[in-house]
Parts: structure tokens; C-alpha cells; sequence
């Protein structure tokens, strides 16, 4: 599975006259300029900020072993991840890109597509409150995302620009190598619970929004600079 990064670009303008999409060749050279500007700020590593966070236990839509370790496992589990990492595996590229101009509109709508095969996290440092029990260790996820990026451009020229960034993460490898006593003795109801839990869906999801910000801003500043 490859890492797929949308962006919509949607461009308002003051009269329907105006509305023509670019064509194929004019689209994908703006496209690869801002994709080329937003790979040279993008990082291959970012340090994450330690955090305490609260995961829960979801049941509901699995198989009849999957409902057994529902109710064997804790329903919350408190977590205190440090030293966290996220890395890069490899740069985006453009997969695809279209222009849409709907009939009597009054806007251009610019899809592109960028692709991405993988990203990594790692914490150095996670401590879990699991039940009665304290385990620690450390975490590493590999992960797949799909962001949808819109950019709306009104005309005249003196209007605003905005930009909508809406992430989701998918496709998820990961591993708990345990450091303490407990970790060890416990290793596989606890990995079932990072499985099983909201976890690597919002811990994967938050990295690429409130964690990382500037993952956001690096990729929208550089495609509002080419096409707004």
C-alpha cells in the first residue's frame, strides 16, 4: 500500500469567463514546482514533544476471539510517551492530477494526488498504566496517510486565500519491544491491546496535525504560493 496525499485546490473566480482549467502539461509542471518547494522545507525527521495521552478499548465489529480480549483487556489505558521521533521513509511524489470546471460554475477545482509509500514514528520512552499494572518500553509505527488538502482562492486579487488540511491514517505495522519486568511479563495482552484500541488511529492521526503543525503549513504554503 502506498501513502496517498490529496490535494483539492478549488479556485473561485468573479465571473464564469473566466473559468479554464490549465491543461494536462501546464498543471503537472506547477504541481511538480510546488511539490519540489515543499520537499526542500520538509524534514526527514521531526522531534515530537512528550505527552501524556488516554487510549481506549473498542469492541463491537470484531470476531468472536477479538470480543474475548474485550473483555479481558482494560477499558482505558493512560500513557506517557517521550522521545518520539517521526521520520520519513520515502519523499512524495505527484501520482496524478485533474482540473474540473463544473458547468455554468463559477470556480476551476484542481485535484492532485501525492503519493508517499511510508512514514515512521518511534517513542524511546512509553510508560502505560495497564490495569493494576505499570509497563514500559518503547513503541515503533509504520503507517500509511491520506490527506485532503483544499485550497480555495476567491478573485478579486486583494481577497484571501484558505487552505483545509484533513489527514487519515491507515495500513498500520507496529511493535512494543518491553523494557521492564512487567513489559515482559505482559507483552502479548498489551499488544493486543495497542491493536485493539484506539490507539494507532488517534496516535498516528494526531502526529500530522496538532503534533507536527508545521507538516501542515510546509505543504499548504507551498501549493498557495504556486496556484493562489
Amino acid at each position: 500500500m502506498q501513502l496517498i496525499w490529496e490535494v483539492v485546490i478549488v479556485t473561485f473566480w468573479a465571473a464564469c469567463a473566466g473559468c479554464t482549467c490549465l491543461n494536462k502539461t501546464q498543471l503537472d509542471q506547477r504541481v511538480d514546482a510546488a511539490l519540489s518547494e515543499a520537499m526542500k522545507n520538509l524534514k526527514s525527521q521531526y522531534d515530537l514533544t512528550d505527552k501524556s495521552e488516554d487510549f481506549f478499548t473498542e469492541c463491537g465489529h470484531f470476531n468472536i476471539y477479538e470480543m474475548f480480549w474485550c473483555q479481558v483487556l482494560p477499558y482505558r489505558v493512560s500513557f506517557e510517551l517521550t522521545g518520539g521521533t517521526l521520520q520519513q521513509v520515502d519523499p512524495l511524489r505527484r501520482d496524478s492530477t485533474r482540473c474540473y470546471t463544473p458547468v455554468n460554475g463559477s470556480w476551476d477545482c484542481i485535484y492532485v494526488d501525492l503519493a508517499q509509500q511510508r512514514w515512521t514514528v518511534n517513542f524511546e520512552g512509553v510508560k502505560a498504566q495497564f490495569g493494576y499494572f505499570n509497563i514500559e518500553g518503547q513503541v515503533t509505527v509504520a503507517f500509511n496517510s491520506q490527506i485532503s488538502l483544499y485550497t480555495t482562492l476567491e478573485r478579486p486579487s486583494d481577497s484571501t486565500c484558505h487552505t483545509g488540511f484533513l489527514p487519515a491514517t491507515s495500513n498500520y505495522e507496529f511493535e512494543f519491544t518491553p523494557t521492564n519486568f512487567m513489559g515482559h511479563l505482559l507483552y502479548y495482552p498489551f499488544r493486543r491491546f495497542l491493536y485493539q484500541s484506539d490507539f494507532l488511529e488517534k496516535f498516528t492521526y494526531g502526529l500530522l496535525t496538532e503534533d507536527l503543525p508545521e507538516v501542515n503549513s510546509t505543504i499548504t504554503n507551498s501549493f498557495n504560493e504556486e496556484f493562489c
